[in-house]
């Protein structure tokens, strides 16, 4: 589902477009109406020179969202998972630790998988994910687990996921911080 929402994406024509795309998308991964807003309006005539978006991010509607993530692709690998638990917190200036728990069954065993580690934002809108660390415990289905896991949090951790590239056009990023169990963010478009 997300995979197939993410790649059917089309550039926003405007930022006035950028907000209403993102809050239809947040809405199907069952964020509560409009967590992203127009703050200031595009002074430009191509849409977006001079706007600011304004995203805040409730803690609790992305642990919604990583946990239909992670059943969608523990799913492909035939992994039912019956629980998830997201912990975010401030790491900083552009940045957030993130703890993921996620208990999995593996054909008739049940395996606790722990993900640590931190995802920091450049002021250019670049996302990162580094440091993340893997913890499935001991044992056969602890092992298959790892086995499976690991490759993809390399992959992950190797790759830079650039905000520009979904705009389709150069931006700032004016804030970004986790507080009151929220993710503040704001875009400024050049």
């Amino acid at each position: 589902m997300f995979r197939e929402l993410l790649s059917h994406l089309p550039t926003p024509g405007s930022a006035q477009e950028a907000v209403s795309q993102a809050n239809a998308l947040l809405k199907q991964a069952g964020f509560a109406p409009d967590p992203v807003t127009l703050k200031t309006p595009a002074k430009g005539p191509d849409g977006f020179s001079g706007a600011t978006l304004r995203a805040d991010l409730p803690e609790e509607a992305l642990g919604a969202l990583v946990h239909a993530a992670v059943m969608e692709a523990a799913s492909e690998q035939g992994v039912s998972v019956t629980h998830t638990s997201l912990q975010l917190s401030s790491g900083g200036p552009g940045s957030l630790r993130v703890a993921l728990q996620v208990t999995a069954k593996i054909f008739v065993a049940s395996v606790e998988i722990g993900i640590r580690g931190r995802v920091s934002i450049s002021n250019s809108g670049a996302v990162e994910f580094d440091s993340l660390l893997l913890d499935a415990g001991s044992g056969m289905f602890a092992s298959m687990a790892m086995a499976n896991i690991k490759p993809q949090l390399d992959q992950i951790m190797s790759k830079r996921f650039e905000l520009e590239k979904i705009f389709g056009r150069p931006l700032k990023v004016a804030q970004f911080d986790f507080k009151e169990s929220q993710i503040h963010g704001e875009l400024d478009f050049a």
